[in-house]
């Protein structure tokens, strides 16, 4: 019976210790190559103006994701390329907005995980309905925060907002004719360091 309740002692004891240490992350380590793929929910929005008279679309919610290559330049700032998608499909009509970006991820400390983002580039709209498609590009900016949740020393998820604003541009082809759109994107990243 003493050898039992030894044995019992000895498997809870280690972890009964264990469980309050205090748990430690990863350290981070942005330096070098830095890759992201985040997939989330995408609320987008687009904006028309016709011959001067502006209008917006309703709100539409649908799959949204992005792609970020580039490379830590310091422990608090990485630059990269991005490119941000989102497409809503609705009895046979559909429109998207694609953003391609040059962003700067800023660390207020280079050991926390949080970060806000901002950047710019170029954007295009494109509505589709009745077999007529029609689409604009233009420059657009992006805006947003997150959080690095350190999984191993390279490796991170990282939950993000983005905002994405593209302003109305002309419609190739259709004088007077301007669209738009921006996105609001939150959802969960893939990020190697």
């Amino acid at each position: 019976m003493r050898h039992a309740v030894a044995l019992a002692l000895t498997m809870f004891l280690p972890a009964g210790t264990a469980a309050q240490a205090p748990a430690t992350a990863p350290p981070p380590t942005r330096q070098g190559f830095t890759l992201g793929v985040g997939l989330g929910a995408g609320s987008g929005e687009l904006t028309s103006e016709v011959l001067g008279v502006s209008s917006k679309a309703e709100r539409r919610i649908d799959a949204s994701a992005y792609v970020m290559i580039g490379g830590a330049i310091k422990p608090n700032l990485t630059l990269a390329g991005e490119v941000s998608g989102w497409r809503h499909s609705e009895g046979g009509a559909g429109a998207s907005l694609v953003f391609a970006s040059v962003v700067a991820l800023v660390y207020p400390s280079a050991t926390c995980g949080f970060f806000f983002k901002g950047g710019g580039g170029v954007a295009r709209t494109e509505l589709s309905a009745l077999g007529t498609t029609v689409d604009a590009t233009g420059s657009a900016g992006v805006l947003g925060l997150g959080y690095d949740i350190r999984v191993s020393r390279g490796f991170a998820l990282s939950p993000y907002v983005n905002v994405l604003l593209m302003p109305n541009f002309e419609v190739a082809g259709s004088p007077g004719v301007k669209i738009g759109g921006n996105l609001l994107q939150a959802g969960l990243a893939l990020t190697w360091q």
